[in-house]
């Protein structure tokens, strides 16, 4: 599991007039460790002087935009920034929110190396520079190759002018001020100049002119040259018909022992020189293979010692040296453990199939863990690990992971706590109950079922009752409450007082208040605990529908109980399947009305709520 979850991205290349400094890449990041929010801002230096220290504030927000405490000034000290080199990817700056979901940042100060510093004006407004066109999205590849003829082989980019800045065609920032580019040496009028197209084209053609002549006047001199050889080559062959057997006996030994021991100690001077592929050529004209791969093997231990391992091992497999390399790549891992780079380590012990190292290794740390009591750690590294005992000691830690992860969690965040059959497969045991926090106080927070967890009428015998007296309230604090939690788990529920809440569009009577530790959330608490009907949808467990749980065929959503009643004691409040609160309520639907009235109805689902005491 990764550590760290990117909840929010700033926008690139942020800046404000004058400013020495541009925020060039940000992010909002969220701790699964700790819970904390983060933000990790890329910034780079447009200041011709070097940068010592950069203040920045941090504004915040929620996932609707309501501003929430942030940062007023955060310090980044102690550097050593000069031009156009980027700094403070490596901080992270923590915010006091964790509930931020969004933030905008500021830089509010500079200080310089030689003392001065630049302070923001409080209304400036900072936002992206506009985006950079390539020559060769604004013009042709012929006219862009031109313009680089005309300016410099650097030009990649259109010149523009921004703000306080102008950013130059070999990609550089530079202040209003400068006339000449701090980077390339070019001006901006001239680039800019040097943009029109009429003048371009002229140029291309002048420029192609000229090269169809350099062309013309290359092939007239080959034509020079060769004539001249086929006259020489005549004059040379009448002397050299009598030399002829003479020259054969020694043309064989040039070529077979002569020119073969120059060539092979060319071939070496190559090696010597660095041209391996030039070298290698050459021996294997020569026909000496094996010279080659032990060239290629030496050459792949000095690389190896040198801490080269990408280079050397490729020259390792070319020649075929795997197992050289996972020895190295062995070596390199262990290391790397006994450093703490754990992520590196494991990408090399996979990378040669060394799984069962890997897999001994996260087992051993997370026993340390254990020993050290940072269950979260250590339950981490034993999650999908199948190593000797490791499922079993994954489970013995299981209650006190659950409650670190219970005592970090927000409103909005789900949590897992006890157990019931969800699946409908009663043989591979009981699932975890995902619940969602609705509220946190400082000891407890109050969860309500993600799921629908199973299907109960509301009352089984029809006839009015209330909250108090119906047979659902019955059935979860007793059965549901025995299948769902262990001891430990039952020690953690709190015995509340449930207010006994009447209708608000009927003001039906609601009945008397109870204590419970697990109930059902009223029409007042639902309305204010779910921001939206969507919010309040809710699809059923397989074992819920086996049981009878209603389901809708096109979205899989169940209506739900309510403990409101309905528009009158024969009825209790509900949640349609669109998550419509529904403040009528539901009637029976089982055997007839001669047998009583009152609330019974056999499709009802039901969304267990319940407060978990943290000190437990």
């Amino acid at each position: 599991m990764e550590r760290y979850t990117s909840l929010y991205r700033l926008p690139e290349n942020q800046y404000t007039a004058g400013s020495p400094v541009l925020l060039e890449a940000g992010a909002l990041l969220k701790d699964s460790r700790t819970g904390a929010v983060l933000v990790q801002l890329k910034m780079r230096s447009v200041s011709a002087k070097p940068i010592r220290a950069v203040m920045v504030a941090v504004d915040a927000f929620d996932v609707s935009g309501a501003p929430l405490e942030g940062v007023a000034e955060y310090q980044y000290l102690d550097l050593s920034v000069p031009r156009d080199e980027p700094f403070g990817q490596h901080q992270a700056i923590v915010l006091p929110d964790a509930n931020t979901r969004r933030a905008s940042v500021r830089c509010t100060r500079v200080v310089f190396a030689d003392g001065t510093s630049w302070e923001a004006d409080p209304s400036a407004v900072w936002s992206p520079l506009p985006e950079r066109t390539t020559l060769e999205e604004a013009l042709s590849q012929e006219l862009a190759e031109q313009y680089r003829r005309d300016t410099a082989a650097c030009a990649q980019m259109l010149p523009q002018r921004c703000d306080s800045l102008w950013s130059c065609a070999c990609g550089a920032l530079n202040s209003a001020e400068e006339k000449v580019c701090h980077r390339c040496g070019l001006s901006l009028d001239a680039q800019l100049a040097a943009l029109d197209e009429t003048v371009l084209r002229e140029h291309l053609a002048a420029y192609k002119e000229a090269e169809a002549k350099k062309a013309e006047e290359l092939c007239r001199r080959e034509k020079e040259r060769q004539a001249e050889r086929r006259r020489k080559a005549k004059k040379t062959l009448a002397i050299a018909l009598p030399a002829a057997a003479v020259c054969a006996a020694a043309v064989i030994l040039i070529t077979t022992v002569i020119v073969p021991n120059q060539k092979h100690k060319e071939a070496l001077a190559l090696i010597e020189a660095g041209d391996y592929p030039a070298a290698y050529a050459m021996l294997e004209e020569l026909g000496k293979p094996e010279e080659i791969k032990q060239n290629k093997y030496d050459r792949a231990i000095k690389l190896l010692n040198s801490g080269d391992y990408d280079d050397a091992y490729t020259l390792l497999g070319n020649i075929g040296e795997n197992e050289v390399i996972a020895e190295s790549k062995y070596d390199r891992a262990m290391k790397l453990i006994d450093a703490g780079d754990y992520d590196d380590a494991y990408t090399l012990l996979r990378n040669i199939g060394n799984n069962e190292a890997v897999a001994a290794n996260k087992y051993d740390r997370a026993m340390a863990y254990i020993n050290a009591q940072d269950y979260e750690a250590a339950y981490t590294l034993l999650d999908g690990l199948n190593y000797e005992d490791s499922e079993e000691k994954r489970e013995s830690i299981k209650p006190q992971y659950y409650e670190i992860l219970l005592s970090r969690a927000s409103a909005g965040d789900t949590v897992s706590f006890g157990s019931y059959e969800q699946d409908g497969d009663e043989s591979n045991g009981k699932e975890e109950i995902k619940w969602i926090v609705l509220e946190k106080e400082a000891d407890r927070i109050l969860v309500i079922s993600e799921s629908v967890l199973d299907h109960q009428p509301y009352n089984t015998v029809c006839t009015d009752v209330t909250w108090s007296n119906c047979s659902l309230r019955q059935w979860l604090n007793d059965e549901f409450l025995n299948a769902a939690f262990t001891e430990q788990e039952k020690a953690a529920i709190p015995v509340v007082d449930v207010s006994a809440d009447e209708n608000p569009k009927y003001s039906t009577d609601p009945g008397s208040a109870t204590q419970d530790k697990i109930f059902l959330l009223s029409i007042e608490e639902v309305s204010r605990y779910f921001s939206s009907d969507s919010a309040r949808t809710v699809h059923p467990t397989v074992y819920a529908k086996e049981q009878g749980s209603f389901v809708e065929e096109t979205t899989d959503n169940s209506w739900w109980w309510l403990r409101s009643p309905g528009k009158n004691r024969s009825y209790a409040a509900s949640v349609f399947v669109n998550g419509v609160v529904n403040y009528s309520g539901y009637y029976t639907i089982t055997g007839n009305f001669n047998q009583g009235s009152g609330v019974n109805y056999w499709g009802g689902s039901v969304r267990p709520v319940l407060w978990i005491d943290l000190t437990e």
